[in-house]
């Protein structure tokens, strides 16, 4: 009986998967947006977009955290501003913002862990 149920299974399958509209997938692929081109950078824009990952040399975890987040935030805006001069001046206040809140947390977290006796 086991046979029985297997090859009526796969009869079920086959009409199913025979049923499909081929045309109406294939309508809907063309429908599906097209995908952007990925733009590449060059090597003084790369350069610029991670200068925040430098305060992993001075900040250690916190500031890898501060900088890798600004270089994820830099690259975004970077590549979604188009006039040439903005995309910089964008990019170099998140990177000062990066620095001034790695500063911050890094106060906060000293202060907290050596209290005044």
């Amino acid at each position: 009986m086991g046979r029985e149920a297997e090859s009526a299974a796969e009869a079920w399958l086959g009409s199913q998967f025979g049923r499909l509209n081929w045309n109406a997938i294939l309508l809907f692929m063309d429908t599906l947006p097209e995908q952007k081109p990925k733009v590449k950078l060059e090597w003084y824009q790369q350069l610029w977009i991670a200068l925040p990952i430098g305060l992993v040399a001075i900040g250690g975890a916190i500031g890898g955290g501060c900088g890798g987040a600004a270089w994820a935030i830099n690259r975004k805006v970077f590549l979604a501003t188009e006039h040439p001069v903005l995309r910089y001046v964008w990019t170099g206040l998140i990177s000062v913002a990066a620095v001034l809140i790695w500063l911050v947390l890094a106060t906060l977290i000293v202060s907290l862990i050596h209290k005044p006796s």
